[in-house]
């Protein structure tokens, strides 16, 4: 009797388990965005794009700024300030910002695009990315002359200050580790000790702890290089793609007669149409029966008048 209640008790457990695998419904991406909706069709985020998807393989998905939902990524999608990039385990995701720089995300990746401005006309650039987990590559494009540059990464124990640099950040809950490729010069410091901070320069490799503690700086060898260098290749040849420029403040003048049902739009929330306003000017146009009987007939015929008409009334263009 205790064996056969023992093999009752265990083809209930087999039971139970095989119900809560199919039959629990399907609730969305459940990795890195947790429980999150994910939605199909792309909506724009706020404000003006700051990137676009350059490159992808595998799945990636796209959160913008105070959404409780995602959406699955796609080449050419825009990228917009305080969006969320996560990468599934087979995926990987190359962004383009407008100063040309590039962040490449690996496997199991993630980051938030806190701020990505450039003023190509002032010469000045502004970034902030934190909230990085797994391992993301970073190509900052360098700014030549007198032009201004604040570019930071936050991760949980470490903070970046960034010049033109190609580096790469693998961070975790406990650590991070920071690793420079050619022409690089990268500030160091820890979350908890700002003010204390080293410079890393071109193939070199460092680890701060979530006690604030930075490692000795390590020199690369050419296997490593090349091994981390590989893990960041989507495609031999990027896309060639280019940041979209929503145009987000478009206002008709009063004196034009618009049909707002006829206007075409991107974005159409976005659009801001005035009341149309009846023109004074225009007055209806007087036209004899044979004029009207002339222009008929060459209508039926397929041919336009050679001359334009002296309309009766015509208002004036000045």
């Amino acid at each position: 009797m205790l064996k056969s209640g023992l093999s009752d008790s265990r083809f209930l457990i087999l039971w139970v388990l095989a119900a809560l695998v199919f039959c629990v419904p399907e609730i969305g991406f459940t990795g890195a965005f947790g429980d999150l909706e994910i939605r199909e069709e792309y909506a724009n985020g706020a404000g003006n794009p700051v990137g676009v998807v350059e490159q992808m393989t595998g799945t990636a998905f796209i959160r913008h700024k105070n959404d409780d939902f995602g959406y699955r990524c796609a080449m050419e999608l825009p990228i917009f300030g305080g969006d969320i990039l996560i990468t599934g385990e087979e995926g990987k995701l190359t962004v383009k910002l407008a100063d040309e720089s590039r962040l490449t995300l690996s496997s199991d990746s993630k980051i938030v695009i806190n701020r990505a401005l450039y003023d190509p006309d002032a010469g000045e650039r502004q970034g902030f990315f934190s909230g990085l987990m797994g391992k993301t590559r970073f190509l900052i494009k360098k700014m030549t002359g007198s032009k201004k540059s604040d570019v930071k990464v936050k991760t949980k124990t470490a903070v970046l200050g960034v010049r033109g640099s190609d580096f790469v950040v693998e961070a975790s809950g406990e650590s991070t580790e920071i690793t420079t490729f050619e022409k690089t010069t990268l500030d160091v410091a820890s979350v908890n000790e700002p003010e204390i901070m080293i410079t890393l320069h071109s193939f070199e490799r460092v680890q701060v702890d979530v006690e604030g503690v930075i490692s000795e700086v390590e020199r690369l060898i050419r296997e490593d290089i090349n091994r981390i260098r590989r893990e960041f290749i989507i495609s031999a040849r990027p896309a060639d793609v280019s940041i979209p420029k929503l145009d987000r403040n478009i206002i008709v003048p009063e004196e034009t007669l618009v049909d707002p049902n006829r206007i075409s739009i991107s974005d159409p929330a976005a659009l801001v149409v005035r009341p149309p306003v009846a023109r004074q000017d225009i007055q209806p146009a007087q036209i004899s029966a044979p004029e009207m009987n002339r222009v008929l007939e060459t209508h039926r015929e397929g041919v336009l008048p050679e001359r334009s008409f002296d309309w009766p009334n015509k208002p004036s263009r000045d």
